[in-house]
């Protein structure tokens, strides 16, 4: 086996995960913008956030096993 192949990246899901999930907690929050009550609107930012901060840490937690978590 040479260097390059041994190098060679893989795939890693939770980035695909991730990034899913960020644009759909965006396009939640974006839902707050209809016409539609209070309650309602706040409910759809809270839930876009958390569904956002869970596409966040699934794309960093793939990152940092697509690099190997070894600093540069």
């Amino acid at each position: 086996m040479t260097e390059n192949e041994s190098e060679r990246p893989t795939f890693e899901p939770l980035k695909a995960i991730g990034v899913f999930l960020a644009v759909f907690g965006l396009v939640v929050m974006g839902a707050s913008f209809l016409p539609m009550p209070g309650a309602d609107k706040l409910i759809n930012v809270v839930s876009g956030l958390v569904i956002l901060a869970a596409g966040a840490t699934a794309f960093a937690l793939g990152w940092k096993r697509g690099r190997g978590g070894q600093p540069d």
